[in-house]
This record gives structure tokens, sequence and C-alpha cells, in this order.
């Protein structure tokens, strides 16, 4: 299988999104006050994602699924065979199990 990683569309916002919404829920439930996580919704995220036209986002896809996108503040940049990929401040990915 191979993993591409590429710079992120602003038509991948539905994508992103998902993995943003449910990386939330799998990673902080029984760490955040479950109110907190309520108001935490799938529609949030595909606005927040949509608005900013996946802005500063890379993502990795396998099999046109998204794996993994990072996104936010630039901490620093790496060369990746031959292309420059910039560190960013946080990263969301979904199980591999997840992709058929």
């Amino acid at each position: 299988m191979k993993v591409i990683l590429r710079k992120a569309f602003p038509d991948d916002y539905e994508q992103i999104a998902f993995v943003h919404y449910k990386a939330w829920l799998e990673t902080y439930t029984g760490l955040l006050p479950e109110s907190f996580l309520k108001n935490r919704t799938l529609e949030a995220s595909i606005n927040i994602f949509k608005n900013n036209l996946c802005s500063n986002t890379v993502v990795a896809m396998l099999k046109a699924k998204l794996l993994v996108f990072a996104a936010g503040a630039l901490f620093g940049i790496i060369l990746l065979k031959k292309t420059l990929v910039k560190f960013m401040a946080y990263t969301y990915s979904t199980p591999i199990k997840n992709i058929k």
C-alpha cells in the first residue's frame, strides 16, 4: 500500500473534519468533561476546515482516504524527498483498520 503525503486541497475539508471530530471524541473521552465533548460536533469541524480552505494543512492519503492530517502553526521545516514539509502544531489520525 502506498501512502501519499501532500498539501491538503480545499475539497479535503470533509475528510479532514471527520478525522478531527473522531479524534477529539476518541482521545478526550474520560479526560475532559462530557458536557464539553458534547459541544464538539462534526458540523463544527466541517465549518472550521471548509472556512479556512484547509490552509496550512498536510494530509497522508491511502487509497484516496485520509489517514492523517497535520495543521496549525509552523514549528519548522524539513526536506522530505526533495519537498519542503512543515512541522505542524497538531496532528490527528484515523486507525488504519478503518481504511478498506
